[in-house]
Parts: C-alpha cells; structure tokens; sequence
C-alpha cells in the first residue's frame, strides 16, 4: 500500500493543476486499474472487507490529491511572486496571533507556510495514511 501511494503522490505531485482531472479519470485507463486492482488486493490481504477497501482506496486518493495539492508544494496555480507574497501573508497571520491563546500555531508558522524538503513532506503523509490502515489492520 505504501509503494502505491508513493507512486499515485509522484505523479500528481508531477502535475498538481490536473490532479482533479486525474482523480476523476484514474479508472479511465490500465495504469489507473492496475493501480486500483493492487491496492485494493492488498487490503483485502490485510482483512478488511470489499466495502472498507474501496472507501480505504478512495481514502487513500484524496490522501494523495491533497497532498500533491497543498500551498506549501504546489505552486502550479500561481506565479513565483504571488506564491510567496501568499506564503508571506499565511505566516505573518500566524505569527501575529495571540501568543497566549495560540503558541503552537505560532511555533509551528514556519512549517505550516515553507517546506524545506518536499520529498520529507509527502513521506511524511503517506506514513501517516499506511500507519492509520495499518492500525486498522491490528484491530481486526
């Protein structure tokens, strides 16, 4: 499941401005079946039933488009410039709240607006997804 997901993040994150096109076509195709056909295989080996693996799929496809799509990565939508004034103003809206109300949001401005290392970043989601079906999988 993890290899699918990194491979479904690799190629939306090649082409953010298209991932709803590609989320609605996805099953248009081999590839997109494949795809489908292995992950869906793989929940069923880790006990769960044909309705809990196809809402997980479709789960783990929105897990995907949001990921390659998020404004600390994608910048498809938008010129360098208007990018980082967006960025700019997302952290300084951040970093100008109230710092007894909201420390954590204040302490973590920087990460919530720039990523350093997208490759850490999509890692880091897909860890999270495959960790919550693995998870899943323990309880059954």
């Amino acid at each position: 499941l993890r290899v699918l997901l990194a491979e479904l993040v690799r190629v939306l994150r090649a082409h953010p401005q298209l991932v709803d096109l590609i989320a609605m076509r996805v099953l248009a195709g081999p590839a997109g079946l494949t795809l489908a056909e292995r992950a869906l295989a793989a929940l069923s080996a880790a006990g769960f039933s044909d309705t809990v693996s196809g809402q997980l799929a479709g789960h783990a496809m929105r897990t995907a488009m949001a990921l390659a799509t998020d404004d600390v990565v994608d910048d498809s939508g938008m010129s360098s410039a208007e990018r980082e004034e967006h960025l700019r103003q997302k952290r300084a809206m951040l970093a100008a709240l109230p710092g007894a109300q909201y420390p954590h949001l204040i302490a973590c401005a920087d990460s919530m607006t720039y990523c350093p290392d997208p490759d850490e970043f999509f890692a880091l989601g897909i860890d999270h997804f495959v960790a919550g079906v693995e998870a899943m999988a323990a309880r059954r």
